[in-house]
C-alpha cells in the first residue's frame, strides 16, 4: 500500500513539473522551428500569402519556374520554356505575387515582356511584349489592382487586372529606374536619386538632388535585407554616400518632407519592425555590433556585441526578429530576438551549407545543400 501511494505521489509531482515547465515555455515566448516539408533540386525565388515561386538551374529544355503550396511543398503548376533558358537572367526580382496572380518580367530576345498568371493553377491572364526601356533593374512593381513602370522618364500606371494602361505622368526629376515602395499613400521612386510621388495628386511631393544619395542595389557586397524600409513616418534606405569611407550609408529620412533624419553606417545586415531599424554594423579590428535605431528620438535604443556571418540573413516578426549566424562546423544557426530590448529569445540549428532564406510570415525556406526545408516558427 505505501509503495502504491509513493508511486502515485511521484506521478503527480512529475505531472507538476512537466505542466511548470510548460507554463514557463509559454511565460518565456518560447518559440520552435517546426520542420513542415523538405524537396530537392528547387530554389526558392519568392514567397507570398501561401504561395511559393521556385526554379531549377537550366539545363537543356528544362523548367523555368513553377509555384508550390507554402504549407505542404505539393507543386501547384509549372511553366515550361520550348527553348533553353540561361539560368543567370532568372532572379527574384523578376517576380512578384500580388493576391491571386503572379507576375513575370521575362526575356524575349533583346527586349522584356511582362506577364500574369493564376497564381494557383498558372493560367495566363494577360501580356505586355516586347517592352522598350524595361529589364529587370526596372521591373514593374505591382500595388493591389494598379502596377506600375516607367519608361524614358515617364511613369506609367496600368490595371493589374487586365494591363491596360490608366495613366501617364513626367517624373520632372532626372533619371529614374524603378519604383522600390510604397507606404502611406506614397511612392518611392529610385534610380540615380530618390523621389517621392503622392498617390492622390500623382505630384512629386519630394526628392533628393539628381546624383545625391541614390538607393544602391539590394543584396550589394552580400548586404542582406530590404531596402527601402519604413518605421512609423520614415523611410530608410541604402544610398551611395560620398562623405564616408567605403561610400555607402543607411538614410533615414521622413516621408512626407523628404529631410534627413539621419545618416547611419553602413550594413551587413537590417530589418525594420513595428518601432525600430535594427542593423548589424562593423565596429573596427574585426568586431561587429547590432543595435536598434528608434527613429522618432534619433537615438539608439539598445546595442548588442554580435558575431557576424558571411551573409546576414534577418527576417521581421513584429515585436520580434530573427538573425542568422554561424554555428559549429559551419552550420546556420537561426536566432529569434526581441526587437525592444535585442535579448536572444530561441536559437534553431538549419544546418549546412545555407545559401538563401526566404520568408512568408512564420514561415522559413532556407536553401542549402541542393534542397530546400519550410520551418513553420511557433511561439
Amino acid at each position: 500500500m505505501r509503495n502504491r501511494e509513493n508511486k502515485l505521489i511521484i506521478a503527480l509531482l512529475s505531472t507538476i513539473l512537466a505542466l511548470s515547465f510548460v507554463g514557463a515555455q509559454i511565460a518565456n515566448g518560447e518559440t520552435s522551428f517546426a520542420k513542415l516539408w523538405e524537396t530537392r533540386r528547387i530554389i526558392p525565388l519568392i514567397t507570398k500569402d501561401g504561395v511559393l515561386v521556385a526554379g531549377w538551374p537550366n539545363m537543356g529544355n528544362q523548367t523555368l519556374f513553377a509555384c508550390f503550396d507554402s504549407k505542404t511543398g505539393k507543386q501547384l503548376w509549372k511553366e515550361n520554356k520550348k527553348e533553353p533558358v540561361n539560368w543567370d537572367a532568372i532572379r527574384a526580382d523578376n517576380f512578384q505575387l500580388e493576391g491571386d496572380r503572379l507576375f513575370v518580367l521575362q526575356r524575349e530576345g533583346d527586349k522584356y515582356s511582362f506577364n500574369c498568371f493564376n497564381k494557383n493553377d498558372g493560367k495566363q491572364i494577360w501580356s505586355l511584349g516586347m517592352l522598350d526601356d524595361i529589364n529587370p533593374e526596372k521591373m514593374p512593381f505591382v500595388d493591389g489592382n494598379n502596377f506600375y513602370l516607367i519608361q524614358h522618364g515617364i511613369i506609367q500606371c496600368f490595371d493589374s487586372g487586365n494591363g491596360q494602361l490608366l495613366w501617364k505622368a513626367g517624373t520632372g526629376s532626372g533619371p529614374l529606374k524603378r519604383l522600390a515602395g510604397v507606404y502611406k499613400g506614397l511612392q518611392f521612386w529610385t534610380g540615380n536619386h530618390v523621389m517621392c510621388l503622392d498617390l492622390k495628386t500623382k505630384s512629386q511631393l519630394w526628392a533628393t538632388p539628381q546624383n545625391d544619395c541614390p538607393l544602391a542595389p539590394n543584396n550589394l557586397d552580400g548586404i542582406l535585407g530590404n531596402t527601402p524600409c519604413f518605421v512609423g513616418d520614415y523611410v530608410f534606405f541604402l544610398g551611395h554616400d560620398c562623405d564616408v569611407a567605403g561610400g555607402l550609408s543607411i538614410f533615414c529620412r521622413n516621408i512626407f518632407t523628404g529631410k534627413t533624419k539621419a545618416k547611419l553606417d553602413r550594413p551587413f545586415g537590417i530589418v525594420a519592425t513595428k518601432e525600430f531599424f535594427v542593423s548589424v554594423v562593423p565596429t573596427g579590428q574585426g568586431n561587429f555590433k547590432m543595435y536598434a535605431f528608434d527613429p522618432e528620438s534619433g537615438t539608439n535604443v539598445w546595442e548588442t556585441r554580435v558575431e557576424r556571418t558571411v551573409r546576414e540573413f534577418m527576417f521581421s516578426l513584429g515585436d520580434r526578429f530573427i538573425r542568422t549566424k554561424f554555428g559549429e562546423n559551419q552550420t546556420t544557426l537561426a536566432i529569434l530576438c526581441d526587437a525592444k530590448t535585442g535579448r536572444e529569445i530561441s536559437t534553431t540549428d538549419l544546418g549546412e551549407g545555407v545559401t538563401n532564406i526566404i520568408q512568408d510570415g512564420k514561415l522559413l525556406f532556407v536553401e542549402s545543400n541542393n534542397k530546400t526545408t519550410c520551418y513553420k516558427i511557433s511561439g
